[in-house]
């Protein structure tokens, strides 16, 4: 998408949201505010009202204002355009033109957040309005609410209102306290409870799923707390597969757990089925044929938009046998369904074989995500710097990037994406800048493109992760690099060290985004043990499921390797969610693992310094590239 489209779709959803919330907003012209003449500088505000929460209730966050001469505290414009307009070095000259501001975001993925911006002008001030508008809505497609789901009354309770000179933004789970902080400190008549009173809500409409007994009359669907999007069947998943008669001539007819709306007219249907067999489903003259995963299986359906109802015919048929009875379901054609808009990222596809991929792989496939002339020369001077920088106290810079599964398993993506074949993506424009800077680059694709078809899984199916063993695979093809270095840095030893099994697991982190239960959806899943005694996390995954438990490994720390009869070296990792599953080899591999918290990607020269390690390592999937920039 050209960044000129983009910016039009998001500023016209930015005027009508501030249009709507026009007649409810504490809004009070620039000049006849009722508020005291003093100027006070947004940063004081922002400071006055964060100290209105306890410690505690506050994720590590940013504070960054305008003119700040501290490194810490400077917001690189190039960077604020991921910030509020989801790309890099985007025109950010609402915000530098503005007479104050300060903004205290997030420093790794969560919801709080509190914004000031001053302008001079009416005309500032309703710019500056709807550039808090766009970095809501950026807020409400990131990835937020994939890893924090229980934030998202966050979001739907954020709120944007103008006092005075001042437009801002508040993200947290009591607005209250920070508006009566702000309304004090600007000396304004109004209580802070008329504020609230006055304030309407700038977050997004939520809905949700019900369950309802299978092909039972497809009424309208309950609200629910989270999502903005309803499902139309669920019921309880069998705990074995259905039993088989092997003199059987046709196939079982397979057992459907789930037919949920994914778009407003496309429905995902899953279950299980014979072992192996491939379900099929019906759709007017469109015919939609998926291989299971092992007795698990999940496809989508899709029809015309124009059709009010459609009915879709279910059957399967396994090798060597007739085709299953057919079920029979008539579904209607939606017009509240967006999940692409309330989840961002985290919005699920399904692909063939069982392999379900995200809306945050797409850009990645289709190529449409690549650096302009201006993005690619402010890349290479951040990333010259990086390098420089390392280089100056002894250490290597890696970018270990892991491929996002649509690109590695493409014959599996639906015909209706269509695959980047120019030979030039997002990821190799990043790589040849990176090199260029004298950064190493260790890219998985054609590793995992060699792999993809091991007995053990390198993603899992119903997860946005990599397994245990894809993430082996990775940290050896590191170790086997660094190795050439270190003599005593081997990757552990599959067999010695690590042996990898498979466990049919409840569904991880994708069906849940949607709302979906996920003891509906299961699949055959790959994980590690270690027999040689090396310390597993306990408890990474929820009980029973392939879902990452991001409470155990997401917070910085630093661990030493009591193993002082190797020379090793030691490491300063940044990483997204996809560290979790590296955590214990790398543990062992190196004299010292810094651990960066998840998702904290601020390049902080004071801190590296301190640490001196021999290797700095940003350890990340190919769609979160653009995180990784500054």
């Amino acid at each position: 998408m050209s960044s000129i489209r983009k910016y039009t779709t998001r500023l016209i959803a930015a005027v009508l949201l501030i249009s709507v919330a026009a007649a409810t907003l504490i809004t009070t012209s620039c000049g006849d505010t009722g508020i005291s003449d003093e100027v006070i500088p947004a940063r004081e505000i922002v400071e006055a009202a964060v100290a209105a929460y306890k410690q505690e209730d506050i994720p590590a966050s940013l504070l960054y204002w305008k003119d700040a001469e501290t490194e810490e505290n400077i917001l690189d414009m190039d960077m604020a355009g991921l910030y509020f307009y989801d790309e890099f070095a985007a025109d950010m000259s609402a915000l530098t033109a503005l007479a104050d501001w300060a903004l205290y975001i997030p420093a790794t993925t969560h919801v709080f957040e509190i914004d000031v911006l001053r302008a001079e002008t009416k005309a500032g001030l309703e710019s500056a309005s709807e550039l808090l508008a766009m970095r809501l809505e950026s807020k409400t497609g990131s990835e937020v609410l994939g890893y924090h789901p229980e934030e998202a009354p966050l979001i739907a309770g954020a709120e944007i209102f103008t006092l005075g000179d001042y437009a801002v933004l508040l993200a947290t789970h009591d607005n209250k306290l920070a508006k009566g902080a702000i309304v004090n400190l600007l000396n304004s008549s109004a209580d802070a409870e008329d504020t609230e009173a006055e304030t309407t809500s700038a977050g997004p409409a939520v809905g949700g799923n019900v369950a309802v007994p299978p092909n039972a009359a497809q009424g309208e669907a309950a609200a629910s707390e989270i999502y903005d999007a309803k499902s139309i069947v669920m019921t309880a998943a069998p705990v074995e597969a259905p039993k088989i008669s092997d003199a059987a001539k046709s196939t079982e007819k397979p057992l459907i757990t789930v037919t949920s709306h994914v778009e407003n007219n496309m429905v995902i249907f899953a279950g299980t089925c014979e072992r192996d067999a491939s379900v099929i489903m019906r759709c007017g003259d469109k015919e939609y044929v998926y291989k299971a995963d092992g007795i698990d299986f999940r496809g989508t359906v899709e029809w015309s938009a124009a059709e009010s109802a459609v009915e879709v015919i279910v059957t399967a048929k396994a090798e060597g046998k007739e085709e299953s009875a057919a079920q029979s379901f008539t579904i209607r054609t939606r017009d509240d369904v967006n999940f692409a808009k309330s989840l961002g990222t985290y919005y699920y596809i399904a692909g063939d074989g069982g392999r379900c991929f995200i809306y945050g792989e797409i850009a990645d496939y289709e190529g449409t995500n690549k650096f302009n002339d201006r993005q690619m020369e402010s890349i290479k001077n951040r990333l010259k710097q990086k390098v420089d920088f390392c280089n100056s106290i002894g250490a290597e810079l890696i970018y270990l990037v892991i491929p996002v599964p649509m690109n590695v398993y493409t014959e599996l993506v639906l015909d209706k994406y269509t695959k980047n074949t120019s030979g030039v993506s997002r990821t190799s424009q990043f790589e040849d800048a990176a090199i260029e800077a004298g950064a190493t680059v260790i890219d998985l694709l054609e590793l995992f493109t060699e792999h993809k078809n091991d007995e053990f899984r390198l993603y899992h199916n119903t997860d946005t992760h990599w397994t245990h063993y894809g993430a082996y695979l990775g940290y050896a093809e590191l170790m086997n690099y660094i190795n050439k270095s270190w003599p005593d840095a081997k990757p552990i030893e599959v067999g010695k060290d690590i042996e990898f099994y498979k466990e049919r697991r409840m569904s991880g982190d994708m069906p849940i985004h949607m709302g979906i239960d996920k003891s509906l959806m299961l699949e055959d899943a790959t994980f590690a043990r270690y027999p040689g005694g090396l310390s597993d996390v306990s408890g990474m995954f929820y009980e029973g499921t392939t879902r990452l438990n991001h409470d155990k490994l997401q917070r910085a720390g630093t661990i030493r390797n009591s193993n002082a009869s190797v020379n090793l070296p030691s490491i300063y990792v940044f990483r997204d969610s996809f560290g979790s599953n590296t955590y214990t080899y790398m543990n062992a591999s190196f004299s010292t693992v810094t651990w960066k918290a998840m998702w904290d990607y601020k390049f902080n020269e004071n801190e590296i310094r301190n640490v001196n390690p021999d290797y700095v390592l940003y350890l990340v999937t190919e769609r979160n590239i653009d995180a990784i920039i500054g």
